[in-house]
């Protein structure tokens, strides 16, 4: 769709600046942030380039070590660095940016102009655009503020140009291309008007260059390149008319270097790289001829060097960078031999340096980064190791600057496992080297066993688990050689005890788990026989808790959590039984911690994170906020403090309540939520009021009218809270009812009743449902024609009534459905409910990443987004965004278009995305599952809109109408380049 518009996701330092940033603006808008902030994260503590997986701490606490699927490990510079030209040392002294840059440029007084992605730099709001001073302060006033993508920038005399894909600067119209004051930031009257992005930009006296993927500037055709007069904005003759995008442009005397995709230009056929003639627009003889695209371009002297896709160019092959005579056009004998794309490149004194996505260079290994020798292509001794692609480059001084998309630069080998000065935050040499991910840490004395995937660690052969001294990082000669992965170790004791996927260790059959001997490394008899992955491991005096995906362990059926005896290896009575993978343990008191895939565990509701006591299995019960429900005013289970009869109970608002023992109390208030288990009677003899959520598990059978949520008092002769009465025509076994009680909004809709209905029956049949109300709850509705609707995702469908649909009994109402068979959301309204605000919702596969967009017809209350990936259409999910992706346009009529690029995602696999839509007033709106196609989709699916109450749905519409082009102007977009960044 965008062939050379890469979405970006949101680096994971980009996602902690921006949370402070969201507490800046509550707070003090003037100070500046601390390096490490109370409570907060320590800025200068190292990072990785791939996720950690395990962490240890020394007993004296001063080094931290780390394993997981990284490489290297280096300080979070974010995409902004300057480096030393000699030794390529970091100077940290520089802001850090948030976010993607795609140019730097001097200001002539050592500071530095910087565009691109970012929206924060320092910790403080900067759009696309920023000013970086002599010395290397934020410069406050300058702030433009543009509303999309730098791609280039310009400086001359006073005057700073602009090229990208923005539509608004400094608070004026401008499209894609504007003037700026060099001093304030202030957009000039300088106006070209470009119809689409622009990519490149140079000023060679009075003429600004222009190139991008525009066909119209300054009103006039001008195919993707063209020359405007640097005062007036008025567009020259000039007109090399280029058949497709123009990525990169650099001008020598009267010559006009251009790269790109075109294919003809200057009236000449001439293949991604171009020389034309300054005064008439028509192509030289030059003609390198490049097989792909060219990125950039930097003239020096009589040599042009190119860096981009291509391999071949000059007549000779050359792999993404070459150095080409600016007289005959051929490819020197300088053949650097790049092993992926190039970027960006600058010429200093007798060095080339380049950046890109490359990870060899010159003959060396180099991590996007390097310095070539410009007489032999060789790779200088200069490595500062960038974590991401690096985009722009410049050298001032003894300083080279560097942008891009990398998170960190100046980094550190470290494969899979490193330690950390927690002093400093910065690595250690400690460098055991493993071969391949490690999974699991744990330290004893002088000694860190390591368990993962790897075959080699600390200098020696080991297959999955290894014994690695603490201080020098050499493999010890213990060795139980695992036959596959080791996912989770612990120590008590003389013993080491071991989970994971293999199926021998130690030299002996243990399936999944075994217990080692600390000094030989041979298994005890200790063998609990796992009949599938064991993932999580915790170890509790004699008892060792065990998690994972099995059925069965320690000669008994267990379903993915367990408890073993530490001397017989046989399972213990106790038994949750999750219906998930359970990926993680921790043990604290009589408490077991559990986390994973699950959503029912015991037999109840519970999601991915779960308290159980470990001498039994019911779940733990969080502290009410107010009201004597115990003496204690807290409770852990049933037979350790009872409930009082008699007392008046409020659940605060954010705490949530399991309710396991009957009690008959006289008022409640549920502010937070409350859950009741099947077989629990509770009781009030005064008032019940439900202001948040009444969560009921109960089964229902077949033709018997169950309620669900309905309190009466302690002799069951008065109802006092009405809930859900369900009838249905087949068994349909433990039902979960859900209602949330005086919701400001419901299910995505703020106009319903303020009662909200989920229904989740084990097995779905067809039923009768009687949805009650207060009439104190029904607002403006009117009773006499009151619905039922359910919202099927995308839209609120009218449910088909009983004979007698509706009625009241003392301050409830009821309305009842029949037929019902599509089960949560439910809601209750007298007219059909509005569309929800998501206008549309997609994914497709991209090469090997999926992009995921979606647009909003309005924001009036809308708050942000979340997004979740599963690997099924009902999950588990996994959240991808880490913090809260913020409405764009919030308490506008008007809508924004979204975008994520997903990297993570493996071809081939199954893989789901669900989109979460939080609004001001807390309510949750989930959209989807959807699935990504494997090309572009073709139309935008628009839901139903209210263009009578929503005056912007009509510009919606005809946007979405107008097909995925008009969306282009409005997406977060990346710079040039299609590959996975």
């Amino acid at each position: 769709m965008f062939p050379h518009i890469a979405p970006q996701k949101l680096h994971r330092k980009s996602v902690w600046k921006l949370c402070a940033l969201l507490l800046l603006m509550l707070g003090s808008a003037v100070l500046p942030a601390p390096a490490r902030a109370e409570g907060g994260i320590s800025t200068d503590w190292w990072v990785t380039n791939g996720a950690v997986y395990a962490t240890a701490l020394s007993a004296d606490g001063g080094t931290l070590y780390i394993g997981g699927n990284f490489t290297h490990v280096g300080p979070p510079t974010g995409s902004f660095a300057a480096l030393d030209e000699s030794t390529g040392a970091l100077d940290m002294d520089f802001p850090p940016v948030g976010g993607g840059i795609n140019a730097i440029a001097p200001d002539g007084t050592g500071g530095w102009y910087i565009g691109g992605t970012f929206t924060h730099v320092g910790g403080y709001p900067c759009n696309h655009l920023a000013h970086i001073r002599a010395d290397k302060t934020l410069d406050f006033a300058w702030n433009p503020d543009a509303n999309g993508t730098v791609n280039a920038l310009a400086v001359s005399g006073s005057t700073i140009y602009v090229g990208g894909a923005f539509t608004s600067i400094d608070g004026q119209t401008r499209n894609r291309v504007a003037a700026l004051d060099a001093s304030s930031g202030n957009a000039t009257a300088w106006n070209p008007n470009a119809s689409n992005t622009v990519y490149a930009l140079a000023v060679s006296g009075s003429t600004v260059y222009v190139g991008g993927i525009f066909t119209i500037i300054r009103g006039q055709t001008r195919n993707r390149i063209a020359a405007v007069d640097a005062s007036t904005g008025t567009l020259t003759s000039w007109d090399p008319n280029a058949s497709s995008a123009v990525y990169a442009l650099a001008v020598s005397g009267s010559t006009v270097y251009a790269g790109g995709d075109f294919t003809t230009i200057g009236l000449q056929t001439r293949n991604r790289i171009v020389a034309v003639d300054a005064s008439n627009g028509i192509a030289t003889d030059w003609n390198p001829n490049a097989n792909n695209t060219v990125s950039a371009l930097v003239v020096s002297g009589s040599t042009i060097y190119a860096g981009g896709y291509f391999t071949s160019i000059g007549g000779q092959t050359r792999n993404r960078i070459a150095a080409l005579d600016a007289g005959s056009g051929n490819a020197t004998a300088w053949n650097p031999n790049a092993s992926d794309q190039v970027q960006a490149l600058a010429v200093s004194g007798s060095t080339v340096y380049a950046g890109g996505y490359f990870t060899s260079i010159g003959g060396q290994t180099r991590s996007r980064i390097a310095a070539l020798d410009a007489s032999s292509g060789l790779a200088t001794v200069w490595n500062p190791d960038a974590s991401g692609g690096v985009y722009a480059l410049a050298v001032s001084g003894s300083t080279v600057y560097a942008g891009g998309r990398f998170t960190g630069i100046g980094w550190q080998t470290r494969n899979y496992i490193a330690a950390l000065d927690t002093s400093t935050g910065a690595a250690t040499a400690w460098n055991p080297n493993a071969s391949d991910t490690v999974r699991a840490l744990v330290l004893s004395g002088s000694t860190v066993y390591v368990g993962g995937a790897f075959t080699n660690i600390g200098g020696q052969t080991r297959s999955c688990i290894a014994a690695v001294d603490a201080s020098i990082g050499n493999a010890t000669s213990w060795n139980p050689n695992a036959s596959s992965t080791v996912s989770a170790l612990a120590v008590s004791g003389s013993n080491v005890y071991a989970v994971g996927n293999f199926t021998s260790i130690g030299g002996q059959p243990r399936n999944r788990i075994a217990a080692l001997d600390m000094s030989t490394s041979i298994p005890t008899a200790w063998n609990p026989d796992a009949s599938s992955t064991v993932s999580a491991l915790a170890v509790s005096g004699s008892t060792v808790y065990a998690g994972g995906n099995f059925t069965s362990i320690g000669g008994q059926t267990r379903s993915r959590i367990a408890a073993l005896d530490a001397s017989t290896g046989l399972a213990t009575a106790w038994n949750p039984s999750a219906n998930g993978w359970v990926e993680t343990l921790a043990v604290g008191g009589d408490m077991v911690y559990a986390g994973g895939g699950f959503v029912t565990i015991d037999g109840l509701p519970q999601s991915s994170i779960v308290a159980l006591r470990g001498s039994g299995s019911n779940l733990s019960c969080l502290s009410a906020a107010s009201g004597r429900w115990t003496a204690s005013a807290n409770w852990d289970a049933c037979g350790e403090t009872t409930p009082m009869d008699g007392d008046n109970v409020t659940i605060g608002k954010g705490h949530t309540i399991v309710q396991f023992c009957s009690a008959a109390l006289n008022n409640l208030t549920n502010n937070g939520s409350l859950y009741l288990p099947p077989l629990v009677t509770l009781s009030a003899e005064g008032t019940v009021a439900n202001n948040g959520t009444l969560t009921h598990l109960f089964s229902a059978a077949n033709g018997v009218t169950t309620r669900f949520g309905t309190l009466r008092n302690a002799a069951g002769s008065a109802v006092k809270y009405y809930g859900v009465d369900l009838t249905p025509a087949g068994a349909m076994g433990y039902t979960t009812v859900a209602i949330q009680g005086n919701q400001a909004q419901c299910h995505g809709s703020d106009i319903l009743i303020k009662r909200c209905f989920d229904i989740a029956p084990a097995t779905a049949q067809n039923a009768t449902v009687r949805f009650w109300y207060l009439n104190a709850e029904k607002g403006a509705n009117n009773p006499a024609t009151m619905q039922a609707y359910h919202f099927d995702g995308s839209d609120w469908d009218a449910l088909t009534l009983a004979a007698t649909p509706r009625g009241t009994v003392d301050d409830y109402e009821w309305v009842e459905a029949i037929d019902v068979s599509a089960y949560s959301p439910f809601g209750l309204i007298d007219s059909h409910p509005t569309a929800a605000s998501l206008a549309s919702f997609e994914a497709l596969w991209q090469g090997e990443d999926v992009r995921i967009a979606w647009e909003t017809a309005q924001e009036l209350d809308d708050l942000g987004f979340n997004l979740y990936r599963g690997s099924a259409p009902q999950g588990p999910w996994t959240q991808l965004n880490p913090a809260l992706l913020p409405a764009q346009n919030p308490g506008g009529t008007f809508g924004a278009v979204y975008e994520w690029l997903d990297t993570d995602a493996v071809p081939g696999n199954a893989v789901y995305y669900r989109l979460e839509d939080l609004d001001i007033h807390g309510a949750s709106t989930f959209h989807g599952p959807i699935h990504p196609a494997d090309t572009s989709p073709s139309t935008v699916r628009v839901r139903a809109l209210d263009t009578a109450t929503d005056p912007g749905a009509l510009c919606i519409l005809a946007l979405a109408l107008a097909g995925t082009g008009a969306l282009a102007s409005l997406i977060w977009r990346g710079r040039r380049s299609p590959a996975k960044h």
